[in-house]
């Protein structure tokens, strides 16, 4: 189940002060894609997600966007992580 975390986590350190990457949030919503494809329900991933906030490593901003990912990649009727990254790519950055 850390899976998610390792996504998410793994690349952060090497980033140290950048902002989460599009990319990130569209390898987030394959994660729980995957998870889900693996029979965990949603409250599991997103208790996953939510170890986030602990770690202290993203803003609340971003911890936001992840959950959002998550939740997206998770229910995938509505974007998948390829529009996820899409629409990232696609808005100006703040």
């Amino acid at each position: 189940m850390r899976f998610l975390l390792c996504v998410i986590l793994g690349v952060y350190p090497a980033l140290a002060g950048a902002a989460l990457t599009c990319e990130q949030l569209a390898n987030t919503a394959a994660a729980a894609q995957k998870l889900r494809d693996q029979g965990y329900s949603l409250a599991e991933v997103k208790a996953e997600a939510d170890k986030l906030e602990a770690s202290d490593q993203l803003t609340p901003q971003e911890i936001n966007r992840v959950k959002a990912a998550v939740e997206e990649g998770f229910n995938g009727s509505l974007r998948t992580p390829l529009d996820i990254l899409q629409e990232c790519r696609d808005k100006p950055s703040r």
